[in-house]
């Protein structure tokens, strides 16, 4: 099991030859899904559109929403590498040339996974992929596009030509057995120049939407460490519910990787879940409404009923304007003593702060240390520099940590660091900007993690 580099292949075309490589076992197949990593210094990704195919028959499927914050129109497409002879002797160039683009995503980002082994699951026929890309019109700026309709992305499946402006951000690869009604998962990525922005969540769930149509059952991967909290957002256990002599002797277990799955609902709109969720939580709230009077107020000037003489503490609470009519009684407000918590450990809590970290899908810069190699210059810029993982050793050895706030000063100087080294520019993409931002966020809305109880 190798690590994901978020990065992209680079201008210079590879050649490919086909002829030498040949499918995979039927009982070899491997899976490797999708990681983070650290800090990368290589270009990002473009791929440019794809030339008329010679082939033009296609079924075009429903639109499906989008996510409000993702920031440019989408489409995506189903590719597989089809021979000639199944083919009726056509040769279709727009998914070859598909294919590669995704190849070489896949390879940047799996750079311990040897390039031949990941071409042959793409290019091998028994395998599909599902690419998804981003449609950008050259005319229009960077902020102009932002303000384009991003609520529908269309499927382009067996179109016989790519749309103006298209580039292949990521994608999914992936075999399925049809009497098994199961399907491996073997890669899944997206170009670092897109994280953080909600991809990966849209791409897994068009792809469940075409494995349910497909008859697909259960989705299996193997994840290694980092991408274990992407998968279970994404619905995947690790417990295993389906049936092992369904796919024992099909897939090949890898060490250090965790086995999960995914049990997929064929009536269930994968790319619609968010929307669904609004329309019961807005009915929910209607009825509740309905009988409730939380939403009605009441003016009280703050002070006691005069001709009132009861010095009940919770009979005086029932004369507020409200509380009556709330329907709260006197044994309601009997006042309870909370039960006396044993301190927490300070290690512990720390730890669970740095793990908590740990499984956000914008924490890829900080897992470890910077290599200097992919980011040269940076201990000449960074003076201090400071990583997830040297905070856990800290914090392990006991001697730096005394408080919750202390480990927060860190965490602080870790977004400082990551903005001085990838200052914030307009004009460009900084997926390392964002991901700082991100992290800041994140301290904002967890607050109460840091407050000191020990």
């Amino acid at each position: 099991m190798s690590e994901v580099e978020d990065c992209a292949p680079t201008a210079k075309k590879q050649k490919i030859d086909d002829s030498s490589i040949s499918p995979p076992p039927l009982s070899s197949t491997n899976s490797t899904s999708v990681s983070t990593s650290p800090i990368s210094s290589l270009p990002p990704s473009h791929v440019a559109p794809a030339p008329p195919s010679q082939s033009s028959t296609s079924e075009q499927s429903p639109v499906s929403e989008l996510p409000e914050h993702v920031p440019a129109p989408l489409c995506f497409t189903m590719v597989q590498n089809k021979v000639g002879a199944e083919n009726g002797g056509v040769i279709d160039d727009l998914s070859l040339m598909r294919l590669v683009a995704l190849k070489n995503i896949f390879s940047r980002q799996l750079p311990k996974m040897p390039r031949e082994y990941i071409a042959r699951l793409v290019m091998d026929p028994k395998h599909r992929s599902l690419a998804l890309m981003s449609v950008k019109d050259s005319k229009d700026s960077k902020d102009s596009s932002a303000k384009l309709p991003l609520t529908k992305i269309l499927d382009l499946t067996g179109q016989p030509t790519a749309p103006p402006g298209s580039t292949i951000i990521g994608g999914i690869c992936y075999r399925s057995y049809p009497e098994q009604r199961f399907a491996e998962i073997a890669f899944c990525a997206i170009s670092a120049n897109q994280q953080v922005r909600g991809f990966g969540s849209v791409l897994m769930n068009l792809c469940k939407m075409q494995g349910a149509k497909e008859g697909i059952e259960y989705f299996i991967t193997y994840a290694d460490n980092y991408a274990v909290g992407y998968f279970k957002k994404l619905g995947f256990s690790k417990v295993i519910s389906m049936p092992r002599g369904r796919y024992y002797g099909l897939i090949k277990d890898y060490d250090g990787g965790t086995m999960m799955e995914c049990h997929l609902q064929s009536n269930i709109p994968y790319t619609s879940i968010k929307a669904m969720l609004k329309v019961q939580q807005d009915f929910v709230y209607e009825k509740v409404c309905e009988t409730a009077l939380s939403h009605k107020t009441y003016e009280w000037n703050g002070e006691e009923d005069p001709e009132s003489t009861t010095r009940v503490k919770e009979q005086r609470y029932l004369q507020i304007p409200g509380i009556k009519e709330a329907g709260w009684t006197a044994a309601d407000l009997v006042t309870v003593k909370a039960p006396q918590q044993k301190p927490q450990n300070v290690k512990t809590a720390l730890l669970q702060i740095i793990r908590k970290i740990k499984d956000q899908a914008w924490s890829w810069p900080y897992v470890c240390a910077v290599d200097k190699n992919d980011a040269p210059g940076y201990y000449d810029v960074i003076k201090n520099p400071i990583d997830l993982q040297t905070m856990e050793q800290r914090v392990r050895k006991g001697t730096h940590y005394n408080s919750k706030m202390a480990l927060k000063n860190d965490i602080l100087l870790m977004t400082q660091n990551c903005k001085t080294f990838n200052p914030y520019d307009p004009n460009a993409e900084n997926p390392y900007w964002d991901t700082a931002v991100a992290l800041e966020q994140f301290l904002v809305r967890n607050e109460f993690l840091f407050m000191d109880t020990v």
